[in-house]
């Protein structure tokens, strides 16, 4: 009796200390946890370091967490859970099951691309990663397909056995070394129509290095809008690794219109490469998403960029299906894909089980990019999209 008890609190133990270590801290829903109360404490205090090393003390300790998550975050995904998934899919109507397997539920983004509304979600018991193939085997006639979200340190492995690799996130670089002028004439028409909409309009930009206005906007720009986008805080990101980033040489480029402060983003220039990472929408301004202040962000952060000997602007992640729209809005101005969204993104390893119209009608309606031998691929057209290295 005493030996079950002990083996049940260890159990115990040892879940409460990998739910601590490997959740997220960068997301605002983890403002608990061990690693952010570390990340917060050791950023409040590198404050106060002299400028000369302030920098280099956060870049330091940037890739340390970096590498502790990956590694925490490769061990997190060795047991996953199993889910059955039953509904009806989008485009087709008919019904699909989906088997997925994963550290969590499916998010709201996957679901909603593949079911008409909320599916039945049937749970099962957690798998080791190393003993799916032999589980698949007994449960793949059961099912429509399968998809697995895990580690990419898994990739390989999966890909082995029949898995289509796609990233949960990828990234789109921008190639501004070419004077405007020839830069412009590639631009789709309508980014150019986005350009000239946007100068006759009274919008203007301002580049702040004040922390006090990286407060102003992440509580009045970022939080809000973010939230509004992401009711369950699926992917938003806590005030203190903003303040990390900043910290580091980030500064905030604003979108003003008649000297009112609309939108936001947050950058860094590294040598001749700029890097956009958080953006928001003032509260109650959403009237200016019609009017076109996203454009202007975009426009006036090249031009900004252009003036400081910039040839690289990476603009971030989206997502990897190419008829998402931020995908199509980043593409229309001249951008090219790279391999993964971030260095903490996971995969989303996917097979086939069946050849009927649902999931077919799911493939044809969601075409992506995916991984093949480490190579991107777009299935809408099988053409190598090549990273930039």
């Amino acid at each position: 009796m005493l030996f079950g008890e002990l083996e049940e609190k260890y159990d115990k133990m040892k879940k409460l200390i990998s739910t601590k270590i490997t959740k997220p801290w960068w997301s605002i829903d983890e403002e608990n946890t061990l690693s952010y109360k570390v990340i917060k404490g050791f950023t409040d205090a590198s404050g106060h370091l002299p400028k000369s090393i302030r920098k280099r003390a956060f870049s330091i300790i940037g890739k340390i967490a970096i590498l502790s998550s990956r590694f925490f975050l490769v061990l997190n995904h060795v047991f996953l859970e199993v889910n059955i998934l039953s509904g009806i899919e989008k485009n087709s109507g008919d019904k699909i099951k989906i088997l997925f397997i994963g550290t969590n539920s499916p998010s709201p983004y996957i679901l909603n691309l593949i079911f008409s509304k909320k599916p039945k979600i049937e749970k099962k018991s957690k798998i080791s990663i190393f003993k799916i193939k032999k589980y698949i085997n007994d449960i793949r006639n059961d099912v429509d397909a399968i998809f697995i979200k895990t580690d990419r340190f898994y990739s390989g492995f999966l890909e082995k056995q029949g898995y289509t690799i796609i990233p949960e996130w990828i990234r789109m670089t921008l190639d501004i070394s070419e004077p405007f002028e020839k830069f412009y004439e590639k631009l789709s028409r309508s980014a150019k129509e986005d350009i000239r909409k946007i100068k006759k309009l009274d919008y203007t930009y301002e580049v702040s290095k004040d922390p006090e206005k990286l407060a102003f906007f992440y509580n009045k720009m970022y939080l809000p809008f973010v939230s509004s986008r992401f009711p369950k805080n699926e992917i938003v990101t806590n005030y203190y690794i903003m303040k990390h980033l900043f910290e580091q040489g980030s500064q905030i480029l604003f979108i003003k219109y008649k000297d009112e402060y609309i939108f936001g983003g947050l950058f860094l220039k590294d040598k001749d490469t700029v890097t956009a990472s958080y953006a928001g929408l003032m509260e109650g301004k959403h009237d200016h998403l019609k009017r076109g202040v996203y454009a202007a962000s975009y426009y006036y952060l090249i031009e900004h960029s252009k003036k400081n000997n910039v040839n690289l602007i990476n603009l971030g992640s989206c997502r990897p299906f190419v008829n998402d729209g931020l995908f199509w809005y980043k593409k229309k101005w001249g951008s090219e894909v790279v391999k993964y969204g971030n260095e903490l993104s996971e995969i989303y390893c996917l097979k086939k089980c069946n050849e009927n119209k649902a999931i077919t009608s799911f493939l044809t309606n969601n075409p992506f990019i995916y991984l093949e031998k480490n190579e991107l691929k777009n299935i809408a057209n099988e053409q190598d999209i090549k990273p930039k290295k």
